[in-house]
């Protein structure tokens, strides 16, 4: 359980690097209801919430994590239809010139993995909305 605790929060700390798109889920939460009653189904608020994420607190042990995700978030790897995901070469470089052990390397990058299907995930959810205006 406490895994399931330390994952959520990561996934937290993925929805918060991308609040400068929060409008764009907005959007794409308005453009779901929208959608829904034109077909006549009435969804339940909460399944169209964005969370407000504007307080978040870092839990040290996941510090380490949240630093290496954000100093290669400039590092995806990409495909014509969108990022493909994180290319791990540089995270293995960074953990290198970090000095990072053997030991821990596989923890930080399970939680550096949580942090990018979050993130892709997210950024997924609000490109389609922003493909339905086009």
């Amino acid at each position: 359980m406490a895994q399931r605790e330390e994952s959520k929060k990561l996934e937290a700390v993925a929805r918060y690097l991308l609040q400068d798109d929060r409008s764009k889920l907005e959007d794409a939460a308005e453009q779901s209801r929208v959608a829904a009653a034109a077909l006549g189904v009435i969804l339940p608020p909460e399944a169209l919430e964005v969370p407000e994420e504007a307080d978040l607190e870092i839990e040290p042990e996941a510090a380490p994590a949240v630093e290496l995700f954000c100093r290669v978030l400039t590092q995806w790897r990409t495909s014509p239809n969108g990022y493909l995901g994180l290319d791990y070469g540089v995270l293995l470089s960074l953990m290198d010139l970090d000095g990072v052990k053997r030991k821990k390397r596989a923890a930080l990058l399970a939680d550096i993995g949580i942090m990018e299907g979050t993130w892709l995930h997210e950024f997924r959810v609000a490109k389609q909305g922003s493909n339905e205006d086009s």
